[in-house]
């Protein structure tokens, strides 16, 4: 014990060691007190108090509670250390300790209950996760939609999607988003007109059920449109296949560009990639040059060699990128073809191209 409060730190990871061996209880309050001395701003701060939390789980819930239960002089931060230990071990008998720390206690230390809570699941206090997403604190909020979607209990889909109408925070909301499709996707579905427009957006963004995102494809805000086009790509259906086929013609450039991404992503629609190669909007072309290079790289050569030719300059030096990859004596005498172009940055990106084939021995 001498060593522990007197010692450097090498001294206490081994004194450490040495308590987790004799399994000495005594030393848990030591720990958790220490660890809550460190001062956060320290770089190795952080690896310490994995150490001494790894220490504190080799004792039982029990032993760990003992030590802070009605402890009024243990550093809050050392308080908070325990109950992140107590969530990890799963301590059901902590249940009423942190239902009482939800109440008056410091507000990182209110915070790491609920996600001690959250852990734990216990169905008793399911109730106090729910209650827990009208908190005046947005963390608390968000820490108990996080648990509600974890534990995915269905009981708790309404009151978080009602919680979403009123909702201020960003952060909150997208985990209260994520929490519902968790849940329930299909009732998200059910329920998609009903949301506002950052809370569908925020669908948009995470869902990967094919109904939801086809749905929101042809939502009445521009930004929730542009998202679930681009969340196509997250899934296998073909219906999605002939979505993102038709829109590769939307009027709004930003949906051809991610349509073209998504395509890219699911290695579908080569020949809807092609046309956008075309397209009046550099963005797109760009990002069907990418998606030509990764997608179809056997006849990629002799679509993209017109794109060195493009009116605009990243569309050329994308080509001249993709097609580098692709390598091969063509390329290469493409590439040395390119060493004088009258664009300097065309010549850079050719020389860059070269090096890189002969480094990698195309």
């Amino acid at each position: 014990m001498e060593m522990f409060t007197s010692g450097d730190w090498d001294e206490k990871d081994i004194a450490i060691k040495g308590f987790v061996a004799l399994r000495e209880k005594k030393a848990i309050l030591l720990i958790i007190d220490y660890a809550g001395s460190l001062d956060p701003s320290d770089p190795e701060t952080g690896e310490k108090v994995q150490i001494m939390q790894e220490a504190l789980r080799s004792f039982r819930c029990r032993e760990i509670l003992a030590a802070v239960v009605d402890n009024t002089s243990l550093r809050y931060r050392g308080k908070m250390i325990a109950i992140e230990v107590i969530g990890d071990l799963r301590c059901r008998e902590a249940v009423p300790y942190l239902l009482d720390l939800l109440v008056g206690a410091v507000r990182d230390v209110r915070r790491a209950s609920v996600k001690a809570l959250g852990e734990i699941d216990d169905r008793e206090m399911r109730q106090t996760l729910v209650d827990a997403i009208d908190d005046y604190d947005g963390h608390i909020r968000r820490m108990a939609v996080t648990a509600l979607g974890k534990i995915a209990d269905k009981a708790s889909f309404e009151p978080i999607r009602k919680m979403l109408q009123i909702e201020r925070y960003k952060d909150v909301m997208e985990d209260a988003v994520k929490a519902l499709l968790s849940i329930d996707a299909a009732a998200v579905l059910s329920h998609l007109t009903e949301f506002n427009v950052s809370a569908r957006e925020a669908i948009a963004r995470f869902a990967v059920d094919g109904d939801i995102l086809l749905a929101l494809t042809s939502d009445e805000d521009f930004t929730v449109r542009v998202s679930a086009v681009a969340g196509l790509g997250r899934t296998q259906d073909e219906r999605v296949n002939q979505r993102l086929a038709n829109a590769i013609h939307d009027p709004e450039p930003e949906v051809r560009k991610v349509a073209v991404k998504a395509m890219r992503e699911l290695n579908c629609c080569h020949d809807e990639i092609r046309s956008a190669l075309h397209d009046q909007d550099m963005w797109v072309r760009m990002s069907a040059v990418n998606a030509l290079g990764s997608s179809i790289k056997q006849d990629a050569l002799k679509v993209l060699i017109p794109m060195l030719d493009d009116r605009d300059l990243p569309v050329v030096l994308s080509a001249i990128g993709v097609i580098s990859r692709i390598g091969g004596n063509e390329v290469m005498s493409i590439l040395d073809a390119l060493t004088s172009h009258p664009e300097e940055k065309v010549r850079e990106k050719a020389h860059e191209g070269l090096e890189g084939m002969k480094y990698s021995g195309h």
